[in-house]
């Protein structure tokens, strides 16, 4: 039988399987291996980023979550319908997590769905699609031929396919406004985070530099999810200083093949560019590096490793706080109190995620929760107590919205979103 005409029951144990078949790490070595050589990524972050994370999050899939339920998204699954026909762009640094919410959903409600991987993964392509093909017979792999702007053009313009769902970058994604208009397409996307991890007066400060180090160096830095902007009480901020160095100093760098390697190298020239002009402009406008900074050349494949940089005295205002940074770096900015940490915080284009360590005043929480998909308190978005808010998509601000048509026209709104949901109509 078709997967289109199986049961919600029967698709549901369809991702089961996969997510079962995803947990046998050891029999997925060759993607892990691909997916390393491609990408630079650490063999480890790799296997809980592409294996087991995904699979906890398939495993929530269509399932009672208290989590979801709290948000009023528990949906009658039962009494929904397909779409039709989804397209999904899948990026470059998170197969594993992203595919386990949108061709999940895309699955679960019905839809065919057609996925476009990254032309660089040149030797994770063909294991991915086998991947996908030996649990899905509704999901098609778009051609290697075709690029990322040929794919979504296409998508934009086909009326057989009724929603587009885009992991991406935000620079970039208005130049399909007026096309997703013209066709009253449903256009769905995800971007960057910039998160925010605030450490207060009352904080565990070993605690939150553990959790600084573990999400700030998730994926290298290279992930939407990754702490990238760290506020701390002035109080604390000697010995948060102290001890971040003082950890990241014991951190081994080297192969990211190696299962002893904790700090990787940065296959992207572009992300390299900006992480080194983000550090050279802070500085000229006043943050000091006290650690890092700097590049270790030709260490895997003659990609470079930035050593994790600390910096110190850093504003707001500086591109290496408000802008998405994407790597090992760690800009500090010091505060004295809430009524002036928000407005530092609301600095960024950006609402993914949100972290706070110590007792989080409730007009701090207030205002992180309205303006964040997600906010955590005394961890962060990558770990796994926190597995059941990664079933959500989209962000506010810049790091996610929907383009729809609605009543008042073809619009564009922020905020968080259950796939499921927006991939079948009641």
């Amino acid at each position: 039988m078709n997967s289109l005409e199986l049961s919600h029951d029967l698709r549901q144990h369809q991702l089961q399987n996969l997510a079962d078949d995803l947990k046998k790490v050891d029999s997925h070595h060759h993607l892990v291996e691909a997916y390393v050589q491609d990408t630079g990524f650490l063999y480890s972050h790799v296997i809980k980023r592409e294996l087991t994370m995904p699979a906890a999050i398939i495993e929530l899939a269509g399932r009672p979550n208290e989590f979801v339920k709290k948000l009023g998204l528990d949906i009658n699954y039962l009494n929904r319908q397909a779409l039709g026909k989804v397209a999904i762009l899948l990026p470059k640094n998170s197969l594993g997590l992203t595919m386990s919410k949108a061709i999940g959903a895309s699955y679960l409600m019905g839809n065919q769905t057609v996925v476009k991987l990254s032309t660089s993964l040149t030797k994770t392509r063909p294991l991915y699609k086998e991947l996908l093909a030996n649990h899905f017979d509704n999901v098609e792999v778009a051609s290697a031929d075709k690029t990322a702007k040929q794919f979504l053009v296409e998508s934009i313009t086909d009326p057989s396919i009724k929603a587009i769902v885009i992991y991406g970058d935000d620079h970039w994604i208005h130049e399909y406004w007026q096309l997703a208009k013209q066709h009253q397409k449903l256009l769905l996307f995800e971007g960057p985070g910039n998160d925010p991890l605030i450490v207060m007066e009352s904080a565990d400060v070993e605690l939150a530099v553990n959790a600084a180090i573990r999400s700030g160096l998730n994926n290298g830095g290279q992930s939407c999810s990754a702490s990238e902007r760290f506020f701390v009480h002035c109080n604390l901020i000697n010995e948060f200083t102290r001890l971040l160095i003082e950890k990241l100093d014991a951190l081994k760098y080297g192969s990211p093949e190696d299962l002893e390697t904790e700090v990787g190298p940065i296959f992207s020239s572009k992300v390299i560019d900006r992480l080194v002009s983000q550090i050279n402009e802070a500085q000229q406008q006043g943050a000091k590096v006290l650690k890092g900074g700097h590049l270790i050349k030709n260490v895997y494949k003659k990609h470079p490793i930035l050593i994790p940089t600390v910096l110190i005295n850093c504003q707001p205002s500086m591109s290496i706080v408000k802008d998405e940074n994407f790597g090992p770096v760690f800009p500090i900015v010091e505060f004295e109190d809430v009524d002036k940490l928000i407005p530092m915080v609301d600095s960024s284009s950006y609402g993914l995620n949100a972290s706070v360590f110590g007792d989080c005043p409730p007009p701090l929480a207030a205002y992180l929760e309205s303006s964040h998909r997600n906010t955590y308190y005394n961890s962060t978005a990558i770990d796994f107590e926190n597995i059941p808010s990664r079933v959500l998509d989209g962000g506010c601000k810049r790091s996610g919205f929907a383009w729809r048509q609605t009543i008042n026209g073809y619009v564009e709104h922020t905020g968080y979103r259950y796939l499921p949901q927006e991939l079948s109509w009641a």
